[in-house]
């Protein structure tokens, strides 16, 4: 079953390269996200991840992580993840920024979600990643 999941995981990964404008790059892999989110986010579960292919320009907002789920039940809390499209030349930088501070923190703040009162968690809380071109800095809605 390993095999399917890489061969659908190298299909998606495939079309979004394809989809994309080619002054742009995607600032994370999937295996990335899943890895720093998946592990680190305990009593969170991915609820999926939008590649915003379609951008034609790089993004400003490269990732965000959007909370929501039924909170009564701890195993249905759930988070999607929204990968916007950064400049090919900048690739680089926002990548090794994304990996050092943005996971590293987004898993953290999913960590401590859970201690939150839940009028907090009701409001589908979100953590947006913004690059101003020389750093990452946390927008918290």
């Amino acid at each position: 079953m390993a095999t399917l999941k890489s061969d659908r995981e190298d299909t998606v990964t495939a079309s979004k390269k394809r989809d994309l404008h080619p002054d742009l790059a995607w600032p994370l892999k999937s295996t990335e996200i899943e890895s720093a989110l998946g592990i680190g986010a305990s009593n969170y579960g991915p609820g999926g991840t939008s590649w915003y292919a379609w951008l034609k320009k790089p993004s400003t907002t490269p990732l965000t992580i959007k909370c929501y789920a039924a909170w009564v039940v701890e195993t249905e809390r759930q988070y999607d993840v929204t990968v916007e499209p950064v400049s090919r030349a900048n690739r680089q930088s926002v990548h090794e920024a994304m990996t050092m501070q943005a996971l590293p923190e987004t898993a953290r703040w999913l960590r401590e979600l859970t201690s939150r009162p839940p009028t907090h968690l009701a409001a589908a809380p979100k953590l947006i990643w913004d690059w101003d071109g020389d750093r990452l800095t946390p927008r918290f809605e």
